[in-house]
C-alpha cells in the first residue's frame, strides 16, 4: 500500500513540475524581452554572479593585499620605532640608587648624578654577524668579547677668567622624561639626552659669574682608559690603542641664538692607578648674551673592523665604495698595503657592506695582491659605474706590482653587481715602466666625456718621461663593456 502511495505521489510531482515549466516558456514566448527573473519577481531567489575574468580577480586581489599590507606595515614599523626609542629612556635603578640609561647604538651605560655621570661597557659579548639575519645559524654566529671600561665624569665649578671667583654647582633633584633628565639650581641647569646618536650634555648657564675674562667650566675625568685631551676634546683608549669613547662634538650659542668659539684645554694630569684628568671647556663670552648653552656629546665610534694582524697596516687607505651591490646603502673599501696572505705584504683590500644598522661587522668581499711586496691596498677608491649596470665599482693600487718591469705599479677594477664586487679584477692596468709605482694614488675620475659612464684616474709619482721620477697621471674612460 505504501508503494503505491509513493508512485502516486511522484507522478503528481513530475507532472505538476511540467505543467508549470511549459507555462514559463509559454509566458517566455509571448514576451521575449522578459526573462526569467522578471516573471517570477514575487518569489524568493538566490543568484550567484558570473566570476570576474582572472586578470580582474589577480588585480581585485593585488589591490586588497596592498592596502592591508600597507597598513600592517606601517603599524609594524610604528612598533618598532616605538620600542627602539624606549630602549634610550633614562630611568631609576634601585641597585645603583642613580637614574640611568642604556645607549645600545654605542655598547655604553650612563649613570647620572647630581654633579656629573658614569659612562661604562654596557655588553661584553658583541656580535660578528648581522643580527638582522635571521636565517643565520647558531653555529656560524659569532661573538668578540671585550673587557669592561669606566669613565666617571664630574663638574667641578664654573668660573670666569683663570683667577674669577669659583661657583660650585648644588643641584639635587632630577627631573626625567622618556630619553631625557634635567637637574637644576639658581645659576645652571644641566640636561641629559640620550639617544642612538649618543648621550648629549647640556650646561646652561643663566649668569655670568662674577669676574674677568672667559667663561670656563672645569671638569674631571676619572678612568684606567688611556686619555688624550686636545681643543677638540677628550679621547680615550684602551692600552691597545682602540678608541673607547669620545666627549666632543662641543657647541656654545648664547640666548640669541649666535654661536661662540669654545674649546676644551688639559688643566691637570695626575697619574695613579685611577688616571683623574681635569680640564675646562673654555667659552669666548665677552659679547655674548646670558643664558648661555654648553653642548658636548659623549659617543663611541659607530663602527670599527681590525685586521688582526701584525703590522698588516690596515686602515693605511680608506674610501667610500660606493653601492656595490645595488641595495641602496652606500659601502666601504678599506686598504691593508701590508697583508700577509701567504706571501709577504702582499697587501689586501676589504669592502665592508652598509645595511639599515649600519656597516656590517665583517668584511662581505676581499681581495688580495697574490705577489710579495705587491702592496695591494696601496691605494683605494670607488671607481663609481664604469659600465653603467647600476651598481658601483672599485679601484685598487698595488704601487709596487711587478710584471715585466720591476714596482711598475697596477691597478685593479673589480665591477660591483647584485651579488657584490667580482672577485677577479675585471680590469688592470700598468705603467710598463719601472719603478713608476703605478697605482700609487687610484680615484674615480666622475664622468669626463659625459657620455654616462664612469671614468677613472691613476697617479704614477715616479714615472720618467724626460725628467726623472717627473710623474704621470693615466685617466681611462668607462664604456659599456668596462674600462
Amino acid at each position: 500500500m505504501v508503494k503505491y502511495f509513493l508512485l502516486f505521489f511522484t507522478l503528481v510531482l513530475f507532472f505538476g513540475f511540467s505543467v508549470l515549466t511549459d507555462s514559463q516558456n509559454q509566458s517566455q514566448n509571448q514576451n521575449p524581452n522578459n526573462n526569467i527573473g522578471d516573471e517570477i519577481s514575487n518569489s524568493a531567489k538566490l543568484q550567484c554572479p558570473s566570476p570576474p575574468p582572472f586578470d580582474k580577480q589577480i588585480s581585485n586581489r593585488d589591490k586588497g593585499n596592498t592596502s592591508t599590507s600597507t597598513a600592517i606595515g606601517a603599524g609594524y614599523d610604528k612598533a618598532i620605532e616605538n620600542i627602539t626609542n624606549e630602549e634610550y629612556n633614562i630611568s631609576y635603578n634601585e641597585d645603583l640608587n642613580s637614574y640611568q640609561s642604556p645607549n645600545r647604538s654605542n655598547n655604553i651605560r650612563f649613570i647620572y648624578y647630581n654633579d656629573g655621570f658614569t659612562a661604562k661597557t654596557r655588553e661584553n659579548k658583541i656580535p660578528l654577524f648581522d643580527v638582522s639575519d635571521k636565517k643565520l645559524r647558531s653555529g656560524d654566529k659569532k661573538y668578540e668579547t671585550i673587557k669592561d671600561w669606566e669613565i666617571r665624569f664630574k663638574m667641578l665649578e664654573l668660573r670666569s677668567g683663570v683667577s674669577g671667583a669659583a661657583y660650585k654647582f648644588d643641584g639635587n633633584e632630577f627631573k626625567v622624561d622618556k630619553n631625557k633628565a634635567s637637574i637644576e639650581d639658581n645659576n645652571m641647569r644641566i640636561d641629559y639626552t640620550n639617544n642612538q646618536q649618543g648621550m648629549r650634555q647640556n650646561f646652561f648657564i643663566k649668569n655670568k659669574p662674577d669676574g674677568e675674562g672667559r667663561l670656563r667650566l672645569d671638569l674631571s675625568a676619572e678612568t684606567k682608559l688611556n686619555s688624550k685631551i686636545n681643543q677638540d676634546g677628550l679621547l680615550f683608549k684602551d692600552k691597545n690603542g682602540i678608541e673607547k669613547m669620545k666627549y666632543s662634538d662641543l657647541k656654545v650659542w648664547d640666548a640669541n641664538g649666535k654661536s661662540l668659539f669654545s674649546y676644551f684645554e688639559k688643566n691637570e694630569d695626575q697619574s695613579s692607578k685611577i688616571s683623574r684628568q681635569i680640564f675646562s671647556i673654555v667659552v669666548r663670552d665677552e659679547e655674548a648674551v646670558y643664558p648661555i648653552t654648553i653642548d658636548p656629546i659623549s659617543v663611541i665610534p659607530n663602527w670599527t673592523a681590525e685586521s688582526n694582524q701584525v703590522n698588516a697596516g690596515f686602515g693605511y687607505s680608506v674610501s667610500s665604495a660606493g653601492d656595490v651591490n645595488g641595495d641602496g646603502f652606500s659601502d666601504v673599501i678599506i686598504g691593508a698595503p701590508f697583508y700577509d696572505n701567504g706571501m709577504v705584504s702582499e697587501g689586501k683590500a676589504f669592502v665592508y657592506l652598509g645595511s639599515a644598522a649600519g656597516l656590517l661587522s665583517f668584511a662581505s668581499w676581499s681581495a688580495h695582491g697574490n705577489q710579495a711586496n705587491a702592496q695591494f691596498g696601496w691605494s683605494v677608491s670607488t671607481a663609481g659605474d664604469v659600465n653603467h649596470d647600476g651598481y658601483s665599482d672599485v679601484i685598487v693600487g698595488a704601487s709596487y706590482y711587478s710584471n715585466g718591469q720591476s714596482y711598475e705599479g697596477r691597478a685593479f677594477v673589480y665591477y660591483g653587481s647584485i651579488l657584490g664586487l667580482s672577485f677577479t679584477a675585471n680590469w688592470t692596468g700598468e705603467s710598463n715602466q719601472a719603478n713608476a709605482q703605478f697605482g700609487w694614488a687610484v680615484s674615480t675620475a666622475g664622468d669626463i666625456n659625459h657620455d654616462g659612464y664612469s671614468d677613472v684616474i691613476v697617479g704614477a709619482p715616479l714615472y720618467d718621461n724626460v725628467y726623472t721620477d717627473e710623474g704621470r697621471v693615466f685617466i681611462y674612460y668607462g664604456s659599456a663593456s668596462g674600462l
